[in-house]
């Protein structure tokens, strides 16, 4: 049994978690998983990587949806690839959506965070969404297919949101949702004023080659790009949209007060911080 899991972080720099005990031990068809008891709470891990922890995970889920209710025009219909805690499409509910499309590839990812995670979906739940019983669809399938063909059928989304683990040098399947072509698929499912956010890497200096490719590809692929960081989680969220907008932060903190769901981690100040991209991405550096 494993007692540790190595987390590599940056060139020859890696995070250690102490694994205190294994509640869930699994190979997919996709991914090596790990659900264990940390000093962080209960904490899913993926391919070495983590994805969320007890203490914290609030924290990163608000990042992958508040940014893009505050951008958007209006928050009806949600499309969520990804995430297979089940937290975001909570989340949207929360927000006033009236319908959430959660796409997912490993069903056993989804099955066994359901039946061990202390947040997201309860199993009953993810049996009642597969089931498309309520206002959360929950579809087994390849989030690109799934895109390909929502295009095809001219499926229109207000937030659209992509969470998966970091783009990789050696996974071609998983890094098809992370380049140009995929962004201008995404364009043609936005409404009028929808928008699409994605995780997109870590502002650190020595660690920051995923964000610096990611703004660099969202600004060449939409109108208006945003920049958020959660500094409190270390880690960025862009939000792309086909609309023009000279003040983002400004149009952000309009709507906060107007949203059904209070966010515990953002308010009118952090906004202001969280949109200013940092020095040597602003300058090229």
């Amino acid at each position: 049994m494993i007692e540790k899991i190595i987390e590599p972080i940056g060139k020859g720099v890696s995070r250690v978690w102490d694994l205190d005990e294994i509640i869930f031990e699994k190979e997919t068809p996709y991914q090596s998983m790990v659900i264990a008891k940390t000093g962080q709470g209960i904490s899913l891990f993926c391919n070495n990587e983590r994805q969320s922890v007890e203490e914290s995970q609030l924290i990163y889920h608000e990042g992958q949806i508040i940014p893009a209710a505050l951008f958007c025009g209006k928050i009806e219909n949600v499309l969520v690839i990804g995430s297979s805690e089940g937290v975001i499409s909570k989340l949207a509910l929360e927000l006033g959506a009236k319908k959430v499309t959660h796409v997912d590839i490993d069903a056993e990812c989804v099955e066994a965070c359901a039946k061990y995670l202390p947040y997201g979906y309860s199993s009953e739940e993810v049996r009642l969404y597969k089931e498309k019983k309520g206002p959360i669809h929950l579809i087994i399938d390849d989030g690109y297919k799934f895109i390909e063909e929502a295009a095809k059928r001219n499926d229109k989304y207000d937030i659209i949101i992509l969470d998966l683990p970091d783009e990789q040098e050696d996974s071609a399947q998983q890094n098809r949702l992370y380049t140009s072509t995929f962004n201008e698929k995404i364009i043609s499912l936005l409404s009028e004023e929808g928008v699409f956010i994605s995780q997109a890497g870590c502002t650190t200096w020595w660690r920051n080659n995923t964000l610096r490719n990611s703004l660099k590809r969202y600004q060449s692929s939409f109108k208006s790009t945003v920049f958020f960081e959660m500094e409190e989680q270390n880690w960025v969220w862009l939000v792309g949209s086909n609309f023009e907008c000279n003040n983002a932060a400004e149009r952000m903190i309009e709507k906060l007060n107007k949203l059904s769901y209070k966010p515990k981690f953002i308010d009118s100040q952090s906004i202001i911080k969280s949109t200013i991209v940092p020095f040597t991405l602003r300058n090229n550096n």
